[in-house]
């Protein structure tokens, strides 16, 4: 007993000891490269604020990867050192010949050669990403233009995109905010110059030279146009042209444009489209967005939006035959009541229901109004509409019917019953739902 009350004694000795003796600092003994990494994630003001820590963090710094500047951030130096000036020394203590990210965001202006300084810095340490951001139209050097390593460029409240000579051979990401191109040929020629570029962001164009918006590019996947209308920005005859082949996503803000055109886009996955401009003629408008509707109605999602097309059915006026896929998908939604009685919409919705997949058949306490002897019975109104029916498989077949009197003139007979599932058996039904309260046995057709 004395034995095992002097191992507990012991024991406590030794859980106190480890309490007070201080653990060990498990982070810094991680290896250099797996610090830089994590310290990347960070902006740069608070990454080189580590150097003070201890001896072991002092010039990690220098070594990571990714640069952030964010003028905000340096806000309380203004007395000290300037904005500019910071950027200029972080950079020149860098140890490491390469920088993955160069962001810089600053509300103030600067001199052009400061610009030029860092740009350049960051391509002959081979940059793959630049996120620049000004709240001033910051004239951008020419060789920009031609870096073969840059991947991602984002630019917000700049000028200076060049009228030739651009070669990116590396570039997939571009997104363009608040740009100002000086004339319509030169946003084309960025774009041309951008060899295996994958997506396109442009968003309010800011220059009233820019007349004519054109998008073309083989091999462009994802694209977004954001154009906002202002009175005091207004240009009149802007037309936007897409010319995208290989374009999977596109979204379409515009207010702006009179004119819109498109090519072919047959890889074109998802649309979401809103096409909106109160400055100009209703009918030649309205014209040029059916035309663009027709070339995207083949995509798996489409959402659209204009509310400018007044007097017209956007979805009527298409006439292409593949659009018929969305508008029976569209319709399949529907009780079947709903979608039959689309048919006295227009001439080109009469037998569009007939097309449809599914059948949704509800009749929940039906009954003949008084005084009406022609309303067609509810075997009537189920005979008559699968009959007209012309699609050979059905993939839902939905009948619900709950009368109030089990005797009732429109009680439904298994007769009726077994020949309406017996006929969308033979159409290779997918899914079969029936809601019958007086039914007391299973139809024939099951069997």
């Amino acid at each position: 007993m004395e034995r095992i009350n002097q191992s507990i004694i012991n024991l406590h000795k030794l859980s106190n000891a480890e309490l007070i003796e201080p653990s060990s600092d498990r982070i810094s003994s991680l290896p250099d490269s797996v610090l830089c990494h994590i310290l990347s994630f960070l902006p740069t003001k608070l990454f080189v604020a580590t150097s003070t820590l201890a001896r072991r963090w002092r010039f990690l710094w220098a070594y990571v990867l990714n640069l952030y500047f964010d003028g905000e951030d340096y806000i309380e130096y203004d007395d000290q050192i300037t904005f500019p000036e910071i950027i200029n020394r972080v950079m020149l203590l860098r140890n490491v010949w390469h920088i993955n990210t160069l962001r810089i965001a600053y509300l103030e202006d600067f001199g052009k050669h400061e610009l030029d300084t860092w740009i350049r810095n960051a391509i002959t340490r081979n940059v793959q990403a630049l996120d620049l951001y000004f709240s001033h139209q910051a004239r951008l050097p020419r060789c920009l233009f031609t870096c073969k390593t840059l991947v991602d460029l984002r630019l917000y409240g700049c000028i200076g995109i060049p009228g030739g000579g651009v070669c990116l051979p590396s570039f997939k990401k571009l997104h363009l905010r608040y740009v100002e191109y000086e004339g319509d040929k030169k946003l084309p020629r960025l774009i041309s110059g951008c060899l295996v570029l994958e997506e396109l962001i442009i968003e309010n164009i800011f220059d009233d030279d820019i007349v004519y918006c054109i998008i073309s590019s083989p091999t462009l996947k994802r694209l977004k146009l954001n154009f906002h209308y202002d009175l005091l920005l207004y240009i009149h005859n802007c037309e936007l042209q897409i010319n995208t082949p290989a374009l999977r996503y596109l979204l379409v803000e515009d207010h702006l444009s009179e004119h819109i055109s498109a090519g072919t886009m047959n890889s074109l996955v998802e649309a979401n489209i809103c096409l909106n401009n109160d400055m100009v003629k209703e009918d030649v408008y309205s014209h040029y967005v059916l035309e663009f509707f027709e070339r995207i109605c083949q995509v798996e999602c489409l959402r659209l939006s204009s509310s400018y097309v007044k007097g017209k059915d956007v979805i009527a006026a298409v006439k292409l035959t593949r659009f018929v896929k969305i508008l029976c998908h569209i319709l399949s939604s529907l009780p079947t009541k709903a979608s039959v009685a689309t048919s006295i919409l227009v001439k080109r919705w009469r037998f569009l229901w007939t097309d449809l997949s599914s059948f949704d058949f509800d009749f929940e306490n039906h009954k003949a109004k008084s005084g009406d002897d022609d309303q067609m019975s509810i075997p009537d109104i189920i005979n008559k509409v699968m009959l007209l029916h012309n699609v050979r498989r059905i993939n839902t077949f939905r009948l619900s019917y709950k009368a109030k009197e089990v005797y009732s003139e429109n009680q439904l007979d298994f007769s009726a019953v077994d020949a309406w599932i017996g006929n969308v058996i033979g159409r290779n039904v997918r899914a079969l739902d029936l809601c019958l309260l007086y039914l007391l046995r299973l139809p024939a057709a099951f069997g």
